[in-house]
């Protein structure tokens, strides 16, 4: 199997616009960091070693639900189709998904995108040896962000007529804001009408734990971790803008439950009052000052059908694990759902 690159037009993550974004995100009313600037490839390394932790409970229970109904996930992936996953990662989670296919023998093209292209091609050459060169499953790499996909999905040939199924596993559109979320789904939905692909779908994993001893265990593991991969955000700034943006000695990891947004908030925070020197401008914090890196909220389905309103988009399949403490009651502690979301809702029969 030869893995093909598609080359995508991309605003590079080049000190000047890095310099912009630093400025406008510490300058903000709630300070925080570029969130690209957590996945470098140390930062994916650290994180797929977060996500094989013990008490890090969203990988594993993932993993069981995508074990335990694949075959009724893969009636949802139609035979030409093409596959694209937001934020691939470690593709271990998208492996028993790609695996059900090849045995199959169902033709589909899978598009990973990440913005480390170390890692994407390291993890696309082990999937790629797993599956074997007779694999009716192709690989193909997208370095980009999730905003830049969506050229390629408009204006790809390669997709015209065919089904496109987006994969937005691990919780990870729980990073993002219910506003930036909107915002990108109806963008996909813009883009979707102006090419010509045939039936979009997203299949989105969410977690829905409310347990606060669970979650913060699980976002502040006692191995360190947690800590070690925001630290690697910072490092990753410095290594960009080419100085010490961020001295790490003047930096502590925090970490805490928002219950009103209902969300674990990974943040750091500076030991003193310090002065960070972006370019020409010098921003103040006052110690102990939250600067947010990453959210992940936590969301049951009433909470997911308030997010979707006005995007264009509808639940129309729903499946839960009911091991380890999930379970389908919204009163319970721990609700992991996987939501299939099929767009554009009102262009379709069902």
């Amino acid at each position: 199997m030869t893995i093909q690159t598609y080359e995508i037009e991309r605003k590079a993550q080049t000190r000047t616009h890095l310099e912009a974004e630093l400025t406008k995100s510490l300058s903000a009313d709630e300070r925080h960091l570029p969130s690209l600037c957590l996945w470098d490839q140390q930062g994916l390394q650290l994180f797929e070693d977060i996500t094989h932790s013990e008490d890090y409970y969203p990988f594993a229970a993932e993993v069981s639900l995508l074990r335990g109904n694949v075959d009724n996930l893969l009636d949802h992936i139609s035979e030409g189709g093409a596959i694209l996953e937001l934020g691939s990662g470690s593709l271990e989670k998208t492996d028993i998904l790609l695996q059900g296919l090849s045995h199959l023998q169902r033709h589909v093209d899978y598009y990973a995108l990440d913005v480390s292209p170390s890692e994407l091609y390291r993890t696309l050459n082990a999937i790629e040896d797993k599956l074997g060169d007779n694999s009716t499953v192709k690989c193909h790499p997208l370095v980009c962000t999730y905003e830049e996909s969506l050229v390629w999905l408009k204006q790809n040939p390669v997709l015209d007529g065919r089904d496109v199924i987006v994969l937005w596993l691990g919780s990870s559109m729980a990073n993002e804001t219910p506003e930036t979320i909107q915002r990108l789904l109806r963008s996909f939905k813009a883009a979707s009408e102006s090419s010509q692909i045939g039936k979009l779908t997203f299949l989105i994993g969410i977690d829905g734990c409310k347990d606060i001893t669970r979650i913060s265990r699980a976002y502040d593991l006692s191995n360190g971790l947690s800590r070690r991969f925001a630290m690697n955000g910072i490092a990753n700034i410095n290594s960009i803008m080419g100085y010490n943006v961020f001295d790490p000695k003047d930096w502590v990891f925090r970490g805490l439950w928002n219950s009103k947004q209902s969300r674990y908030e990974t943040c750091l925070s500076p030991v003193r009052d310090i002065a960070l020197q972006i370019g020409r401008q010098a921003i103040h914090l006052k110690s102990s000052e939250l600067v947010r890196l990453i959210y992940s909220q936590k969301w049951d389905r009433g909470d997911m059908e308030r997010i979707l309103e006005g995007t264009g988009f509808g639940i129309t399949k729903c499946w839960k694990n009911p091991e380890g403490g999930y379970g389908t009651s919204l009163s319970t502690a721990q609700v992991l759902q996987h939501t299939h979301i099929p767009g554009l809702v009102l262009y379709q029969l069902e």
